[in-house]
Order: structure tokens, then sequence, then C-alpha cells
């Protein structure tokens, strides 16, 4: 759920910025079958269109921790690192660029980036001066929800959603 509602933001952020963009485009296919999360239809640097695929790691999973504790966003510039790496292939062609957003809200070195830049190229078109800040906070709302659908997601079924806030 938190994956597809914030590559679906990044979509709907990039029309923003009259870039328009495919999800899951069925052209884009690594070796193994597998594919970006998204593809600008227009070029987005350097003359390259953007391909970009999200993740978000948990922050306190256990095989996380040993880097949580290092610095904010370390896992999230892990997993970027893990992204690039696995589609190498496509950065002669597109601009690839990892998005990685961990559970509790960091952002990794190329997310940050990619987010500034983009916030800038909406308030370019629109004008308007705090796209950078709405852009961040529909981000912030979106994480927020997918990680309330997991923890939600671990209450016993014999429980309704008045009764978790009663227990």
């Amino acid at each position: 759920m938190r994956h597809n509602a914030i590559n679906d933001l990044i979509k709907r952020a990039l029309a923003s910025a009259n870039v328009p963009a495919l999800l899951e485009p069925k052209s884009l296919c690594r070796d193994d079958g597998k594919r970006p999360d998204g593809l600008s239809v227009l070029p987005w640097a350097n003359g390259r269109c953007l391909v970009w695929d999200f993740t978000c790691p948990d922050t306190l999973a256990g095989s996380h921790l040993n880097r949580a504790v290092l610095s904010p966003s370390a896992v999230a510039n892990d997993a970027e690192h893990r992204k690039t790496t696995k589609y190498r292939s496509l950065a002669s062609l597109y601009r690839f660029t990892p998005i990685a957003v961990e559970t509790l809200g960091a952002l990794g070195d190329e997310a940050s980036a990619f987010f500034g830049d983009l916030g800038r190229r909406i308030a370019s078109v629109t004008a308007e001066p705090r796209s950078s800040q709405f852009l961040m906070q529909r981000l912030s709302v979106a994480l927020q929800r997918g990680n309330a659908a997991c923890v939600l997601g671990t209450v016993p079924s014999s429980h309704g959603l008045d009764d978790l806030f009663y227990l």
C-alpha cells in the first residue's frame, strides 16, 4: 500500500511539473524481468528520461539496526546504493534515481535531492513558492498512512478498529 501510494504521489508530482510519467513501464525490464517503478515520458536531465525505483526500508528491522544507529538516513542510503547496483544497466540510457525513504521518515541522499529538485520544478510551473513543503507533507502523510496500515495489519482480526484504541 505504502509503495503504491508513494509511487502514485511521485507520478502526480511529476505531472504537476509538466513531466508526464508512466508507472511500472513494461518496456524497461532487467535481465531477470524486474522493472523499475516509473519512467518519465519527457527528458528529466541532460536529455535523458527519468527512471525511478522507490523503496521504504524498515528503520527498526533487526537487519538494519547496526546501520541505523550510525546516522540518520544510513539505512535509506544503503537501500539507494543497492537499487543503483540493481539497475546499473539502465544508467547508460536513462537518468536512474533510486528513492529510499525509511519507515521513520529519513530520506536517502538521492531521494532528498530528487524531491528538492521536483519541488523547485513544481514551484516554477505553478508559481507556488511552498510547493516543496507541500510535496514533503504529502510524502510524510503517505508514509505515515503506510506505517499505520502495517501496524493495524498486526492487530488480531477479533479486534475492530474501535477496540484497538480502547485496549
